[in-house]
């Protein structure tokens, strides 16, 4: 009869100490649930904060929350297949470096930046989908190596700052495909933005923002798809490859194709009405001459490395820093350095209207 007892008694020790250990490593406070290594196959209504380096998300669903997931150290985040965040802030917040891979997908809808970095974030593989947020990412340097990311944003698509307002701050990519649907900039870095690789669609609807914004650009490699209601603030000399430019009206879902001597370089279906577009590939060598057809119509002839660049802000905007399609007043001059003829003036830009045409700088 005693060892019977003895026996219970060891029971309801050990059972007790099992139900310490669990509300230990499961807390509520504040509305944030511990992490361990691996969440898989659950809902919850409670802000996920990983414990350590490693996060492995399995058919994860957090909802109703203000941030998703909160990070305080360097993290991996693995995904596994289908998971979800909604949250009325950051669907993840982090304060260290952030790195995402795998093989299955992460749908977040925010308040705020779909994925915010302190520092470094890199995407290495999986498909990140962020259908609603302010700034889509956000960290001090971006890098995507790989993936399938597909952002909607009120403001910037992909956003490289910090405290500083300029700074060397980086956005690097590498591979993978990436489409952006922006209220502001596409692509914007408070230093530079190097592409040498991957399938890039960069498409805004602001006047006063532009499909890639940096101090630097480099085009070194991938296909690159670009404008909107503005393109891009200059491409560098320094970059390997070229680019094509034209103004018009190119609607949703219109086929753009670029031909060079009736042979098509490269194709496109647009997926926002704009009123510039850019074309950036391998085969668009500087100086060369090509077709751009929006379905079977030709809208214009470019020439590779002309045009397009330099605060082009609004419909039809001309190339050259003058900014929401409007002519410099005063002296003002032509871009590289071509002045009005001594017996001209620069015209009124009151009286100026948008005719959506092509403008060249050669």
């Amino acid at each position: 009869m005693e060892n019977k007892k003895k026996i219970i008694t060891v029971s309801l020790i050990m059972l007790g100490i099992i139900v310490v250990i669990s509300l230990i490593k499961f807390t509520n406070d504040n509305n944030t649930q511990a992490a361990d290594n691996t969440q898989t196959s659950t809902s919850q209504t409670q802000t996920l904060e990983a414990t350590s380096g490693e996060l492995i998300l399995n058919n994860r669903t957090i909802t109703d929350v203000e941030q998703g997931i909160k990070l305080k150290e360097d993290t991996v985040i693995t995904l596994i297949g289908d998971n979800v965040i909604k949250a009325s802030a950051d669907g993840i917040n982090s304060t260290s470096n952030l790195t995402i891979k795998g093989t299955g997908t992460l749908t977040i809808e925010s308040g705020d930046d779909g994925i915010h970095t302190d520092e470094d974030l890199i995407i290495e593989s999986g498909t990140i989908k962020i259908v609603k947020s302010n700034e889509g990412l956000e960290g001090k340097n971006i890098t995507i190596n790989g993936g399938n990311i597909d952002i909607t944003s009120s403001d910037d698509g992909l956003n490289a700052s910090g405290d500083e307002e300029f700074g060397d701050y980086k956005i690097t990519i590498n591979g993978g495909d990436l489409k952006i649907n922006a209220q502001g900039d596409g692509i914007d870095s408070n230093g530079s933005i190097t592409i040498n690789g991957g399938n890039i669609y960069s498409f805004i609807n602001s006047r006063a923002n532009s499909a890639i914004d940096a101090t630097t650009v480099n085009f070194n490699g991938g296909n690159i798809y670009y404008g909107g209601t503005a393109t891009d603030e200059g491409i560098s000399e320094n970059s390997t490859q070229s680019y094509i430019y034209a103004s018009g009206t190119f609607k949703e879902n219109d086929k753009i194709i670029v031909k060079k001597d009736g042979k098509t370089i490269t194709e496109f279906t647009i997926y926002l009405d704009s009123s510039n577009i850019a074309i950036s590939t391998k085969d668009i060598k500087k100086g060369e001459t090509y077709e751009i057809y929006s379905g079977e119509t030709k809208i214009t002839d470019a020439v590779a490395g002309e045009g397009g660049s330099g605060n082009i802000h609004g419909g039809g905007g001309r190339p050259g820093n003058f900014g929401n399609g409007e002519m410099p007043q005063g002296e003002g001059n032509f871009p590289n350095g071509k002045n009005f003829p001594n017996d001209m003036k620069a015209p009124d830009s009151s009286k100026n209207t948008n005719t959506n045409e092509n403008i060249s700088t050669n």
